[in-house]
This record gives C-alpha cells, sequence and structure tokens, in this order.
C-alpha cells in the first residue's frame, strides 16, 4: 500500500507531540516494507515557504520527510503529465519516481533554508500567491464572452452540470485538444493526465455550479492530487481539498483524513505484532 501525505496532514503527523506514537508505528510499517510513504516535491516546494519563517520546524518537517519517504520522491507532476500526453505512454508508479541521487541533492539543497527558499520562492509566492486572482479572472473573462452574454446564472449553471454529469466525454474532449491528438487514444490510460483533467473539471463544475470560489492554496491541491495517481492513498486534513478530491469521478485512489489513515495504521501495525 502506497500513501501519500499533502503538506497540510504531513505537518500535524511531524509537528505534533499527541502523533508521535503513530508516527514511530508508521517509521515501523515503512521499515519492515508493510506499508511504503511515497513522497513528491509538491509537498517539498509547499514545505519550503516554512523555511524563512521557522526554520527549526522546517528542519524537523523535512528529516522526518527524508526518512520515512526513504528515497521515494516523485518527479515533478507537470513534468509527467507533459510527457504522458506528448508521448501517449503511461507513467505509472515505478517510471514517476526521480532517481536516488536527483532525490539525494534535492535533500541536500533543502537542508540549507536559505537555499529553500529561494529554491522554491516562485511556486511558494509568486503562483501560489496569485492563483486565486488569476483563477477568478479567467471565469470573468469565461462569462463575458458573447455565448453566454445573453445567458441566466441558472442556465450557465445547468449546462455545466450537464458538461460535469457526462464527464468522461468532457475529458476526453479536453485531452484531443490540450495535446492535438489526431487519434481515438483514451485519456483514462495517462494516470497523470487524466488527473490533472478529472481535478481541474471538478473545480470548474465546483465554481459555476457550487459557487465555490477558488483559492491560493488551490495551485498545491490541483499537483497533490496529480501526484496521487500512482498512489493508493491520498491523505490530507484540508476540508476544502478532500471534499473537492472526492468529488472527482475519475480517481484512482483513496482520499482520507489523517485520523483515518491513523486507524489504519494502528491496525496493521497490531497485525505487524501479531497481537
Amino acid at each position: 500500500m502506497k500513501v501519500l501525505f499533502d503538506n497540510n496532514a504531513f505537518a500535524y503527523l511531524a509537528q505534533q507531540l499527541k502523533y508521535v506514537n503513530t508516527l514511530n508505528k508508521l517509521k515501523k510499517l515503512v521499515k519492515n516494507e508493510r506499508l511504503e510513504v511515497v513522497g513528491s516535491v509538491t509537498l517539498l516546494q509547499e514545505l519550503s515557504g516554512l523555511a524563512d519563517s521557522n526554520s527549526s520546524l522546517y528542519l524537523q518537517t523535512l528529516l522526518e520527510y527524508e526518512k520515512i519517504t526513504n528515497g521515494k520522491i516523485l518527479q515533478l507532476s507537470n513534468e509527467l503529465l507533459e510527457k504522458e500526453g506528448k508521448e501517449l505512454r503511461p507513467l505509472f508508479y515505478k517510471q514517476s519516481l526521480m532517481a536516488k541521487k536527483e532525490t539525494h541533492n534535492l535533500f541536500s539543497n533543502l537542508k540549507n533554508p536559505s537555499v529553500a527558499n529561494s529554491l522554491f520562492f516562485f511556486e511558494t509566492q509568486t503562483l501560489k500567491g496569485d492563483y486565486s486572482q488569476i483563477m477568478e479572472n479567467a471565469f470573468r473573462s469565461l462569462l463575458n464572452q458573447p455565448v453566454f452574454i445573453n445567458e441566466t446564472q441558472k442556465s450557465i449553471r445547468n449546462g455545466y452540470k450537464d458538461w460535469f454529469d457526462n464527464f468522461d466525454t468532457t475529458a476526453q474532449n479536453w485531452f484531443t485538444h490540450m495535446f492535438d491528438v489526431k487519434n481515438d487514444f483514451l485519456v483514462k490510460k495517462l494516470p497523470h493526465v487524466s488527473a490533472f483533467l478529472g481535478y481541474g473539471i471538478t473545480r470548474i463544475y465546483e465554481r459555476l455550479v457550487q459557487g465555490i470560489k477558488d483559492r491560493d492554496n488551490d495551485f498545491f491541491d490541483r499537483d497533490y492530487f496529480i501526484d496521487a495517481s500512482v498512489v493508493d492513498i491520498l491523505v490530507t486534513n484540508d476540508e476544502r481539498f478532500l471534499q473537492t478530491a472526492k468529488q472527482v469521478p475519475n480517481k484512482r485512489f483513496k482520499v482520507m483524513k489523517l485520523e483515518e489513515l491513523i486507524s489504519l495504521v494502528d491496525k496493521r501495525y497490531t497485525a505487524e505484532k501479531g497481537e
């Protein structure tokens, strides 16, 4: 069983004393190969935002993450989905991992807080900081197009509800236009591209039908969702992200809160000890 944390959930696990016992159990299960914790550059990007404000807590969390992932870090989600779409070739778990040497060099650089802060500054400050406004501007621009000018809000919502209800067709059409696909290759064969489209289509549905506006943190949430396309469980304590992820029709993994994972870890740990 492969587990991927978002930064929200791993911060709870690694930084709060009440979870020390769970963290130790999880480490033992990982050591005995009863469970894998798969790392992501997305989490390292988001975690680096803590390097400047609280370097000691940042380093503590980083070291715990390095230990528990044991050199298993996924490549950048955007690079994986782009490669899948251009080559029309699925990249599953093993093909999605960074090389061991690359992982080692990444952690070596991140162990210097000043380097970490500068390494991912563009993602943590510029892209994340402007994300919600960029998306809101995009939706306003969409709704100002001539095709929508004379439509009522109810009509627009119903249209996007029908669009979401026909999810497979919508995703396939997006995929065909996004990568200029000239044949009938099915997007569902590509885990990363499918996850990207699944999350994106669901967020548009939530925004235009359910009225749920974007947050800056959605920038990272989308990438966590893509990362999770090659694991079994995505763990988050972010209620908004949890609800969006659960609503995506084509996801290939389970989504759970930290407390649910703790229950699972306790059961596996007890079974491991033969109690």
